[in-house]
């Protein structure tokens, strides 16, 4: 069992009009702790793409079903689970790609977030369960959070 420092929880409805608004609030949360601006970036990248599938794939755009993120801390660590109660990705694997990084016209427009979620994180799982699915995402910090930065309050 992790030792939880501290822990937030975020509901959304099934609106991807929202999405932004939860990928801001973690940008800023990660970069009151031990993450540098650009890491933040990726993590509000990771949490965005993993939102915007369970709304579209999992919810079927469905802005009555609500979608939980809970962000919680160790000092070693920051862990994210997104929740929901849709239909279970069935196919929950990383998919080949075969493109030139650099042909930036050519990239894929789409079927990349979970290429980028396990690019970016540290650790990646998913259940399938009843009732809830739950993709869990860690990222470590790249040093050990201070005593000062346990200290710091959420944003408001």
């Amino acid at each position: 069992m992790k030792n939880y420092i501290r822990t937030i929880q975020l509901s959304i409805p099934g609106d991807l009009k929202n999405v932004s608004l939860v990928g801001a609030a973690v940008n800023k949360f990660c970069k009151l702790y031990p993450f540098p601006e650009s890491e933040a970036f990726r993590i509000e990248l990771c949490l965005s793409e993993a939102i915007n599938n369970v709304i579209k794939h999992s919810y079927d755009c469905d802005v009555e079903k609500v979608v939980v993120l809970d962000v919680s801390m160790t000092n070693e660590e920051m862990e994210f689970r997104v929740r929901d109660r849709g239909k279970a990705n069935d196919n929950f694997k990383i998919p080949d790609f075969d493109f030139d990084p650099t042909d930036i016209p050519n990239l894929p427009e789409s079927g990349m977030g979970l290429f980028i979620i396990n690019e970016v994180m540290d650790q990646v799982s998913y259940e399938v369960g009843s009732p809830e699915n739950v993709l869990t995402m860690v990222k470590r910090f790249p040093v050990p959070m201070t005593t000062e930065a346990r200290l710091r309050p959420f944003p408001a």
